[in-house]
């Protein structure tokens, strides 16, 4: 988890484009088990040091790039 390591540093929130991108899926997976976005959007937050909002965001990005990556599987297939 090393974005969460990076997150942990404290005058410093800014992840780059991959922490960020496998933050999101982490915060997908996370959202998927939860019955609420808002439930796993609060334990992101706790766990990288962002807003609420941000986290729920990335839950959103997480979904994006989970259905494009099934986009990519499913053409392949053809």
């Amino acid at each position: 988890m090393a974005a969460s390591r990076e997150a942990n540093k404290q005058h410093r929130k800014h992840l780059t484009r991959e922490k960020r991108a496998e933050a999101s899926r982490l915060a997908f997976n996370m959202a998927k088990k939860s019955d609420s976005i808002g439930e796993a959007a609060e334990v992101i937050a706790k766990t990288y040091g962002v807003s609420k909002t941000t986290a729920q965001s990335w839950i959103r990005r997480g979904r994006y790039l989970a259905d494009q990556a099934k986009k990519a599987r499913d053409t392949t297939r053809r």
